[in-house]
């Protein structure tokens, strides 16, 4: 069974080692290790543990799990250099990475919280030499898309990864809107979250504009509540959001002077 290190312990960590730990042995690194021996037990099989200090990749696979505000300082605390280096820091550059670590491929990858059930949907960039066995690391946890340019990573990042909180928001109002008119809560829930497990099977087959065409019948109810999205620019809200989560982004990476 191949081995991949992942540094740090939170969440996004927790997600994607929950997706690798059926194929492959998986090695934690944090700051403290009452916390990684917790992840341990979350995660619920038996993975290798080390603290981060002076800590050595040589001839690793990594994946960076860090904060992106932590890279430098994360940096100093390991040596080595690794086999293939993946990162999954929003806007940082696979040439502005190689400033701070040494590995012979560098790779970019920005998957979702859906990694902890293999349904994330994983964006990537890397030389095309190991595309396919960045590939099967990521088919672990769900589906990909290859980029072939990296400055595409950014706007997809704000979809891809930003878009699972935007999607609860939306799901949240359905429920609250179910709720408001007649629904219990628990009635309301059931019914979104049928709603969206169907939609995402039917959105693998249509196009977004035709299941609109085939619901929303002339006169009807659909047009009707369509009418009030429409009036309140619900289209050009979302692509508001889009925009700034992506320039939220660059302007981070910007102020640290990289």
């Amino acid at each position: 069974m191949k081995k991949i290190t992942i540094i740090g312990n939170g969440s996004m960590a927790f997600s994607l080692a929950n997706g690798l730990k059926d194929k492959y042995k998986l090695e934690i690194i944090g700051r403290d290790i009452e916390k990684i021996n917790d992840f341990e037990k979350r995660l619920g099989v038996n993975i290798n543990k080390n603290i981060l200090d002076n800590f050595n990749i040589e001839n690793k696979t990594i994946i960076l799990c860090v904060k992106p505000n932590n890279l430098e300082e994360v940096s100093k605390k390991i040596n080595g250099k690794a086999h293939i280096f993946i990162s999954v820091l929003a806007g940082i550059k696979r040439e502005e990475l190689s400033k701070f670590y040494k590995y012979k491929w560098g790779v970019r990858i920005m998957p979702n919280i859906s990694a902890s059930i293999k349904k994330s949907m994983t964006i990537f960039n890397c030389n095309e030499k190991i595309k396919k066995e960045v590939e099967l690391i990521i088919k672990e946890f769900g589906n990909s898309l290859y980029l072939d340019n990296e400055d595409k990573m950014d706007i997809s990042t704000a979809i891809s990864g930003s878009g699972p909180a935007f999607l609860a928001f939306i799901a949240q109002s359905l429920i609250k809107s179910g709720k408001l008119h007649g629904l219990t809560e628990d009635e309301s829930k059931i019914i979104v979250n049928g709603l969206f497990e169907s939609f995402s099977s039917i959105l693998q087959t249509q196009d977004s504009s035709k299941i609109i065409s085939s619901v929303m019948s002339p006169n009807g109810t659909t047009e009707e509540g369509m009418k009030i999205l429409k009036e309140e620019s619900v289209d050009k809200s979302f692509s508001k959001a889009i925009y700034r989560t992506y320039k939220k982004s660059k302007d981070i990476v910007n102020s640290w002077h990289l």
